[in-house]
């Protein structure tokens, strides 16, 4: 990754997606001033593992603190978030900028987020998600009520869910896919209940 960024030192905008790798902001710091300074816009999303053995919460101090910096905050106004499962097995921790810049979300309940932006209300833009996977089972109740995804065109869903689903998903005008995991069956009434509201939502699907 160095070698090839060392290449475009003309570069103004980056936008990168990274699957199992992770570089803190003390190195992004160090490639950006050492070999990308006339970038402008700057947006990536990357994971790393959470284990058993780790304190989670510290964990994720230590990542954004790597951010907390006044070449992130100060300079350039680049904010981070973490977000992860808060289940006791072992989890992954993904870390992005904000807003979020990606046109896949993945949701699958009791899950936390922590940033470094000072106003949340000028940090949660979704609107790049197009792609939602929402596995938020009825046990699991904590709610992301405050992220709101008006522009999902294909979502996975899996049932039954609860109305924090509603919360997060106001409209569904531009789903034009979907793709349905049933969970469990015990309660047929209220699976073909939430189905028709969910159709009754949903105009643009065949």
């Amino acid at each position: 990754m160095k070698n090839l960024l060392q290449t475009m030192s003309n570069l103004e905008k980056l936008k990168i997606e990274m699957e199992s790798t992770y570089i803190d902001g003390y190195q992004w710091k160090t490639i950006i001033e050492n070999y990308l300074l006339n970038l402008i816009i700057f947006q990536f999303k990357m994971s790393t593992p959470l284990s058993n053995q780790d304190n989670k919460e510290d964990k994720i101090d230590e990542i954004l603190n790597s951010f907390y910096s006044q070449f992130w905050i100060e300079k350039h106004q680049w904010f981070i978030q973490c977000y992860w499962i808060t289940a006791d097995t072992s989890s992954i921790v993904y870390v992005y900028t904000l807003p979020y810049a990606f046109q896949d979300f993945f949701y699958i309940g009791n899950v936390r987020l922590k940033s470094t932006c000072p106003n949340n209300n000028q940090c949660w833009s979704f609107d790049s998600i197009h792609n939602l996977y929402y596995g938020h089972f009825l046990s699991q109740n904590l709610s992301l009520s405050h992220i709101h995804l008006d522009n999902i065109h294909y979502l996975d869903l899996t049932i039954p869910f609860d109305e924090s689903f509603w919360l997060m998903v106001s409209t569904l005008e531009r789903l034009n896919s979907l793709n349905i995991v049933l969970y469990s069956n015990k309660d047929l009434i209220d699976i073909h209940s939430k189905l028709q509201i969910l159709f009754d939502r949903s105009p643009h699907l065949c």
